[in-house]
């Protein structure tokens, strides 16, 4: 891109980096590159510059075991941490690499490793945690055009957001939400360089930037052509930004209609009033159906824009009888009477493709199960425990459990909640746990719950609890 290409000043570091200064501990996400070698400069000088006021700052690299020079250049960053007395962490992703989506995947390994050393800062006492990543104006131009061609609404074209957060599950913290801040998302790539440079400080340089097999080195190239024409990284940064304010007033138009038009049963189904749909303006209606379709897909891939305008029009144009799937949900009408035009039911779909995931967890580990639930087994269980769907074991509990009959959902959704199973066998069900305690039924919430701590009872050993999601913008 072109544009200015002088080093940052100090006083435009400080003045980025102010935002920063709330958390304890700072996570510097490191590769070597350019723009990350620069982050991790300038937050030192920042830090210098403030004092005892300053956030402690640790470095981590994430080898990905990729590439053969991988590994050195993480030992290249730790050196230049260490010289600048800060502490340094390699983070390595481990087991078998996917032969397709190796980028995305990339990238999901190293939001988990990421995270997952956040929160052992945070449980070590050094929170607030947050976790920087150096995503420029460059970054930020590029996945504006990915998203065009991809023929992106609102929310796509408002691209990266400034700051962000890691959702994870934790067996001792639960739900997690760790911050991401991109403080130089408005910085040229060139201006890093120019103040690396400066500096006389090297980088390394990723060879699959220039691999044209990626997209984003395809549209990289693409951006020097159409710079020409006058679109520069400045015109599409300022687009982005113009788009999040859009997206901000389309978002406060949908929370408004999801305060008044949805009804989450258990967690697990959303209702949504088919009156209050049809009176919305269609691109909030849209907005909504699109958050309920992501937080109770679990981990289907998410529907495609234009197949949710669709499916939005069938809501709102058919008559009383309209069931469809869609983006890993089920979706159907239910009539409500009395002149109304009934609600709009959207629960997990259990049975495509297979089925539900299946998980295998050792005592004391826990994981993320179908994107919905945080799973977790607990120290005091003897042994391997695979969780998955419920599936046809919902009617043999139903017929065990009379508190089960008033389930307020249907069956297939029951089908979908996750269960425990030790050597094939049901050991608990800990969401029909909860339902059961709160009928009342004690005898059937305990033998639903499993195995607990302690020979007076406790905590389940077996748990699950729903994620905390934030409904997708």
């Amino acid at each position: 891109m072109t544009g200015d290409r002088s080093p940052l000043t100090d006083a435009e570091a400080d003045a980025l980096l102010a935002p920063l200064g709330r958390f304890r501990t700072l996570v510097l996400a490191v590769s070597g590159g350019a723009d990350s070698s620069a982050l991790m400069q300038l937050a030192h000088g920042w830090s210098r510059r403030r004092g005892t006021a300053a956030p402690s700052l640790v470095v981590a690299t994430v080898d990905h075991g990729l590439r053969r020079a991988s590994a050195d250049e993480a030992r290249v960053v730790a050196q230049r941490a260490h010289t600048l007395g800060i502490e340094h962490r390699i983070l390595v992703w481990d087991g078998e690499k996917p032969s397709t989506g190796v980028q995305a995947a990339a990238r999901a390994a190293r939001r988990r490793l990421l995270a997952e050393m956040a929160i052992e800062l945070d449980r070590s006492g050094a929170g607030p945690v947050g976790v920087v990543t150096a995503h420029t104006a460059d970054d930020q131009a590029e996945t504006l055009v990915m998203r065009l061609a991809r023929g992106s609404g609102v929310d796509g074209l408002a691209a990266i957001p400034s700051e962000g957060a890691l959702d994870v599950v934790d067996l001792i913290c639960g739900r997690v939400s760790i911050p991401v801040l991109r403080p130089l998302l408005g910085v040229q790539h060139a201006r890093l360089v120019a103040t690396l440079e400066a500096a006389g400080i090297g980088f390394a340089n990723d060879p699959s930037n220039q691999d044209r097999r990626f997209e984003r080195t395809r549209v990289r190239e693409a951006l020097r052509v159409l710079e020409q024409l006058g679109l520069s990284g400045a015109a599409l940064a300022r687009t982005a930004a113009r788009m999040r304010s859009a997206q901000r007033a389309l978002d406060e138009a949908a929370d408004a209609l999801s305060a008044r038009a949805l009804t989450v049963v258990l967690g697990i189904v959303r209702e949504i009033d088919r009156d209050e749909l049809r009176d919305a303006p269609r691109e909030t209606a849209v907005r909504l159906l699109r958050r309920c379709l992501a937080a109770t897909g679990g981990a289907a891939p998410r529907a495609e824009l234009g197949a949710i305008e669709d499916a939005m029009w069938r809501i709102t144009s058919a008559g009383d009888e309209l069931t469809f799937t869609l983006g890993g949900c089920l979706v159907d009408i239910v009539r409500a009477g009395r002149g109304r035009a009934g609600v709009v039911r959207i629960l997990r779909e259990p049975d495509r493709d297979g089925g539900l995931p299946r998980v295998r967890l050792q005592p004391g580990y826990s994981a993320v199960w179908d994107a919905r639930f945080g799973v977790l087994v607990r120290d005091g269980h003897p042994g391997l425990v695979e969780v998955g769907p419920l599936g046809p074991d919902w009617t043999h509990l139903t017929s065990t459990y009379r508190v089960l009959a008033g389930l307020p959902v249907p069956g297939a959704a029951a089908r979908g909640v996750p269960a425990f199973r030790v050597d094939g066998r049901l050991a608990a069900v800990p969401l029909l746990a909860e339902f059961a305690m709160a009928q009342g039924d004690r005898g059937a919430a305990l033998a639903l719950a499993g195995p607990c701590s302690g020979a007076s009872g406790g905590d389940p050993v077996l748990d699950a609890h729903m994620r905390a999601i934030a409904l997708e913008r």
